[in-house]
């Protein structure tokens, strides 16, 4: 059996469309905020390559060329390339955490007014724990 005969596994047949459907959803209402976190992640790395780029002079500067001042620039240079990666990692983080609170907010909304629609011998039949579990719950599954 190759490769592509085998089924897909469990996760792959359930997660993939609730993920797709996830993104059309919820993507194109979030773009721009994406957009901001991926050019925040991109600076991470960026920063990130250019320090360890940096490390080869910093190296020979000691070992072999006991140029001391141009090591202090060099000093410099990789601490504000730590700090870019900083307030960098800072932005992406929020950017996320405010994408994912709306989305959490806005799958709220839909699943409450959706509970309002429904008559009261469904609310009879059942405990007000589970509302709350299940608003809870399928919310933050979103994220």
């Amino acid at each position: 059996m190759s490769m592509f005969e085998r089924p897909l596994p469990y996760f792959a047949r359930i997660a993939y469309p609730v993920l797709r459907r996830l993104v059309v959803e919820q993507g194109r209402a979030h773009i721009r905020g994406y957009a901001l976190a991926f050019l925040f992640m991109a600076l991470v790395a960026g920063s990130q390559t250019y320090s360890a780029y940096l490390l080869k002079p910093v190296i020979n500067g000691l070992t072999v060329e006991r140029d001391f001042r141009g090591l202090r620039i060099l000093a410099f240079t990789i601490a504000g390339l730590y700090l870019l990666k900083g307030f960098a990692t800072y932005g992406q983080i929020v950017t996320l955490s405010r994408i994912g609170n709306r989305i959490i907010a806005s799958v709220q909304e839909r699943l409450f007014d959706r509970l309002m629609d429904q008559n009261v011998s469904y609310f009879h039949d059942r405990r007000s724990s589970e509302f709350m579990s299940r608003l809870t719950l399928a919310a933050n599954g979103a994220r």
